[in-house]
């Protein structure tokens, strides 16, 4: 398992990159999403299309302190399909401390 943690605060950008084991172009990509508190990736959610190679996660979109598992699909011209999985954590960001 793969675990990165980002910041709730700013969008984040993800880049996939395909190659097809049967000598064939890598013909589609298809993202998905889910976290612990059930929310799911939406066209609301991002800035592109989720059938790109590039992903664009809008600020905010997910929960604080919960990890959210990514899936990027491929398709080759022969029908080969493979899966790429990512699990973030969203950071909670550091809460103010004692005014002087």
């Amino acid at each position: 398992m793969i675990l990165i943690g980002v910041t709730s605060r700013q969008n984040l950008v993800l880049k996939a990159t395909g190659a097809s084991t049967a000598g064939g172009a890598v013909t589609s990509y298809k993202w998905s999403a889910r976290s612990e508190a059930g929310a799911r990736l939406s066209d609301a959610m991002i800035l592109n299309s989720l059938n790109s190679n590039f992903l664009v996660i809008k600020a905010g979109s997910f929960p604080q302190g919960h990890v959210i598992s990514l899936v990027m699909s491929c398709e080759d011209s022969s029908g080969n399909v493979g899966s790429s999985y990512l699990d973030l954590l969203v950071n909670t960001p550091p809460a103010g401390g004692p005014k002087p």
